[in-house]
């Protein structure tokens, strides 16, 4: 989106249609959405999963708002050429087990600097926050708890496997990349590294 540009189909983050939209899910179910997805958009439904409610529902607002499927905006927008020369720096674990214990200290350090405060803040909220809001990794995963509905140890079970989940996806994302240029988690030269990249790149002539 940064190199290549928004597609048109942006729209508001809290929209009268999104709310109808998730009124539908409340009484029929997401599956009643999923399914017209995969009418007016077969070729988005291909690759949201079913049970995935946010871009399901940003789909479809999608497809209401403008007419046309979201598939088709995601078409057109990498059909434009870059916006900017840009240099792409990844870093990357070989070691999976080395990745996840940088993971969960991470979230431990998250839940020790008031993460669980700020979840229980945005829950008492008025007006509440919009339902996506509340989908964020982090905020989710706490939410049962501070409702008395499982225990502590649990959410932070759960936060950890979400996160460990998410890094996943972003690395397959940018795996994809073929500009991206990589840096091996946990070496001591990286930066080394990293500047000679930056430097061959061209930026030390701006």
């Amino acid at each position: 989106a940064l190199l290549q540009g928004l597609h048109t189909a942006v729209g508001s983050q809290d929209s009268a249609l999104r709310r109808e939209l998730y009124q539908v899910i409340a009484a029929e179910g997401l599956g009643r959405l999923f399914q017209e997805l995969q009418t007016v958009d077969p070729v988005a439904s291909t690759t949201i999963h079913p049970n995935d409610e946010r871009r399901i529902v940003r789909a479809l607002e999608v497809y209401r708002e403008t007419g046309r499927p979201l598939s088709e905006h995601h078409a057109i927008s990498k059909a434009q050429p870059p916006r900017y020369r840009a240099l792409l720096l990844g870093l990357r674990f070989l070691d999976r087990q080395a990745l996840h214990a940088r993971i969960e200290q991470r979230v431990d350090e998250m839940i020790a600097a008031g993460l669980l405060a700020e979840v229980a803040a945005l829950l008492k909220r008025q007006p509440p926050p919009c339902p996506t809001a509340l989908q964020a990794i982090g905020y989710k995963e706490f939410a049962p708890y501070l409702r008395g509905e499982e225990p502590l140890e649990t959410a932070v079970a759960l936060l950890k496997q979400s996160t460990r989940q998410l890094a996943k996806r972003q690395m397959t994302w940018f795996t994809r990349m073929s500009q991206v240029q990589w840096l091996e988690g946990g070496n001591a030269h990286n930066f080394e590294r990293a500047t000679q990249i930056v430097h061959n790149f061209g930026f030390h002539n701006i």
